[in-house]
């Protein structure tokens, strides 16, 4: 079953309800999940990660993993958590100050990394519906 997005909801410019298309939903009574395993390890320097949610109800959870959480975005006390590591050493980790309790809101994340920038600040940003 496809979420759908109700009318007076964030981010929503029609009437009535329709169906995102390639979208996926997850209870958080399951266990499932989705994974990949790509062909080579890529940049591990700079990347950029963005998806849309929806936060069905306020539970503690996490959106993405990749390996020993070298790269890490959770929700957890209602803000978003994003830690990034380097073989478990040398870990960025930002949190937000921003809450998402809307449990009727999609929200559009990106979350940028460059750990070749020189200042800290600039190593892990994120964006939360155009916003930093």
């Amino acid at each position: 079953m496809l979420p759908t997005i109700a009318t007076g909801n964030v981010g929503s410019a029609l009437a009535g309800e329709y169906e995102v298309a390639n979208s996926l939903r997850f209870d958080d009574g399951s266990t499932d999940s989705l994974t990949r395993t790509p062909a080579s390890d890529g940049n591990r320097k700079t990347w950029t990660v963005s998806f849309w949610i929806k936060r069905g109800n306020l539970v503690d959870g996490t959106v993405f993993s990749s390996g020993l959480y070298e790269r890490l975005i959770h929700f957890s006390s209602d803000t978003m958590y994003v830690q990034i590591s380097n073989n478990n050493a040398s870990a960025q980790a930002i949190q937000t100050n921003a809450v998402f309790r809307d449990v009727s809101a999609w929200y559009h994340v990106v979350v940028a990394c460059d750990t070749s920038q020189a200042s800290s600040d600039n190593r892990l940003k994120i964006y939360v519906n155009g916003q930093q």
